[in-house]
């Protein structure tokens, strides 16, 4: 569940594979429909977008400022069968955990998985990006750690230019 920054709507699952945004007030709806079970969602830091993580382990990213919200883009590569596995805004990236034990990273822009954190020993559930440390993420797992990774500036920058080229 999240409301939009303008405090005008509210977001949430309706349906298994729809949500819905409420605007206060006038009850006016409007929708996304997915075509698989939506597992999770994260509102970007802006309100401008929404991630969607599905159980067909695709995360759409959606454009949610036009009617109809808009499909940006897709990003696969991480695995999800049984477990809720969340995925976040990292600034120009894009993060989410997987039932491989690993944290998935791609370029927001370009859609390409760019990498992979290995440390955990079961289903990592949940990423999230250190606003105030813009190279640092964390992650949870079932494996009853949470562990911190700090990316390398030269090689963030390495990543960022070559995916911002390849677009």
């Amino acid at each position: 569940m999240a409301i939009t920054r303008n405090g005008r709507e509210l977001i949430t699952t309706r349906d298994y594979n729809t949500i819905l945004f409420f605007r206060w007030g006038t009850g006016w709806e409007r929708f996304i429909y997915e075509d698989a079970d939506i597992v999770s969602f994260s509102m970007s830091e802006d309100g401008c977008y929404l991630l969607v993580s599905l159980a067909d382990e695709r995360i759409n990213l959606w454009d949610i400022r036009p009617v109809p919200p808009r499909l940006v883009r897709t990003f696969e590569g991480h695995k999800r069968k049984r477990y809720v596995v969340r995925a976040c805004f990292c600034g120009l990236f894009i993060a989410s955990g997987s039932e491989d034990s690993k944290v998935h990273v791609w370029c927001k822009a370009s859609g390409r998985l760019v990498g992979v954190f290995v440390g955990h020993s079961d289903t990592v559930n949940c990423v999230s990006w250190n606003r105030a440390h813009p190279l640092m993420l964390a992650s949870g797992s079932d494996d009853r750690t949470a562990i911190r990774w700090a990316v390398n500036a030269h090689t963030y920058q390495t990543v960022l230019r070559r995916e911002l080229d390849y677009i």
